[in-house]
């Protein structure tokens, strides 16, 4: 089975939330972990907002930015699903920003 893992359910898992041992549990059956290029920008950007607000440390933000990219077996490129992912936002009255998430071919 291959999951396409978002940066949410990322953030859940690498600041260990109420969650993170029911996910980590469902990535460990999987086959392959994929995910969009955009990923690592979305990650990023979480933990800059939650390093500002005073959540975490300076020295953390790197190494839990490591952690969540050891998450994924293979990040796949966006212009792969630009088409798609546009056509799913229309269909499902989404963002085009989030479609990516759902509209990684294999």
């Amino acid at each position: 089975m291959t999951i396409v893992l978002d940066s949410c359910t990322a953030i859940e898992i690498i600041l260990n939330r109420e969650k993170a041992g029911e996910l980590k549990e469902i990535l460990n059956s999987a086959d392959e972990i994929v995910t969009s290029s955009l990923y690592r920008i979305e990650v990023a950007n979480v933990l800059l907002k939650y390093y500002r607000g005073g959540f975490i440390e300076k020295n953390t933000c790197d190494k839990l930015l490591t952690l969540a990219e050891n998450l994924i077996d293979d990040f796949v490129d966006i212009s792969e699903n630009n088409h798609e992912a546009l056509r799913e936002a229309i269909r499902l009255n989404h963002s085009t920003y989030d479609a990516f998430s759902y509209t990684i071919s294999f």
